[in-house]
Order: C-alpha cells, then structure tokens, then sequence
C-alpha cells in the first residue's frame, strides 16, 4: 500500500521497490490489467494504471459506491439470464434441473456472499423469481406461494 500523503519521490520510490520485489520472486506487475480506486481521486499516482473514482471489481467483487455496486449486480443478474431461458428448450427435464442446479443457480452465489445485503436485495429478488420461473418452466407446472 503507497500512502497518498507521501511525496511524489517517496510514492516513485516505493513503487519501484514494490516491482522490484515482484520481479524477485517471479511476478510482474501488469499494469495494464490494473486498476485503482479512489472516490476522492488521486494526484500523482505513481503506476501507470487508471484510477476509478466509482468502483473497481475486486475477485469478481465490486468495491464502491452504492451505485457502481447495484449496477454491477444488476449487470451480473441479466448476464444469467440468457442462460436461464435456455435450459427449459432442452429436450431432457433432469438434464435441465441439473444445469439449473449446478449453473444457473451459483451463477450470483459469489455477489451474494460478498455484497452488502440491502444492496443486493433488489437483484437477489430478481434473480431468485427468474430461477423460479425457469424451475416452473422445466417442471411444467406452476408452484403455489407456500412452495416457493
């Protein structure tokens, strides 16, 4: 971690140390697959990385603003949803059930242990009535309120 309260200098310096030490055990740092963030901005950064003042996804979490956060979970529940219609067109219900299963529904299992909950409740919702709709689809048969 560079301070940003040091130097220009001091922040040069301990950004050449810090690759230099990458280097020494076999790592290079990629800058171009690196971000920063900083919701105040940052003068003088010393890598040649983009600096985000919204948020940055951080193994495959995002870190942020309320905003950044909600449309990253949003982007990721309409990203499942192209594959959710897909599994009734199968011709085999297990097969289906299975994908359902094993695929579709992990597919936000990562935001959900990683967001904040009254964040993500909206598109937690969403995404559970999509994995419904598609279990009733595949199923052939709708589901009463108390068995969902």
């Amino acid at each position: 971690m560079i301070p940003w309260s040091w130097d220009q200098e001091m922040k040069q310096s301990s950004a050449s140390t810090l690759k230099h030490q990458f280097s020494q055990i076999g790592l290079e740092m990629r800058e171009d697959k690196c971000e920063a963030f900083s919701p105040a901005g940052i003068q003088d950064w010393p890598f040649n990385v983009p600096v985000r003042e919204d948020g940055i996804i951080v193994l495959g979490s995002p870190i942020g603003s309320t905003s950044f956060v909600e449309d990253t979970c949003m982007k990721q529940v309409n990203f499942a949803k192209p594959f959710l219609s897909k599994l009734p067109q199968l011709n085999d219900a297990q097969i289906a059930m299975l994908m359902l299963r094993y695929c579709g529904v992990p597919k936000i299992s990562h935001l959900l242990r990683s967001t904040p909950p009254l964040v993500l409740e909206e598109d937690a919702q969403k995404f559970d009535a999509s994995i419904v709709y598609t279990f009733e689809v595949i199923i052939g048969c709708k589901l009463s309120e108390q068995e969902k």
